[in-house]
């Protein structure tokens, strides 16, 4: 991809950024897994848990998807990649190309839930799809681009 007007950089691209997502959400599905798996032996599997069972049950599924999120912010906040797209070779930076903080960070991982509708992440491949600077609605509202380097 050449880069655009508005990009600071080469911009990575839909397959890239797409195979980064894929290596990062197999790494959270892991150590979700990890994390999950003793629980169940806990508070058991297919018996009758009870309150206190069906209560811790009830705040892990919903702290899963905060340490997921969280594993995004903090990973772009402080080194503007995660694993999959440290591996990938991309990047995101902010419109000037310098590293982002936690703010940008937060921004377009928390849009990241607009992005992923109505399922797959239609919303988020078509923006880019059709976006010159291959942003999604989160890189859009943050200002931040995902480059290659």
């Amino acid at each position: 991809m050449a880069t655009t007007s508005g990009s600071p950089g080469q911009l990575a691209g839909l397959g890239s950024r797409i195979v980064a997502f894929l290596i990062d959400s197999i790494l959270t599905g892991i150590v979700g897994g990890i994390i999950v798996f003793p629980l169940f032996f806990l508070i058991g599997v297919g018996g009758e848990t009870g309150p206190a069972g069906a209560g811790l049950l009830l705040i892990v599924q919903l702290l899963i998807p905060l340490v997921v999120f969280a594993y995004f912010i903090v990973m772009e906040g402080m080194y503007g990649y995660t694993v999959g797209k440290k591996l990938m070779s991309i990047r995101v930076v902010g419109e000037n190309g310098s590293k982002i903080g936690f703010g940008e960070s937060a921004i377009r991982n928390i849009l990241r839930v607009v992005d992923a509708l109505p399922t797959l992440y239609l919303v988020g491949i078509a923006l880019i799809a059709i976006n010159d600077d291959e942003q999604r609605l989160g890189d859009m509202a943050a200002s931040t681009y995902v480059v290659k380097g």
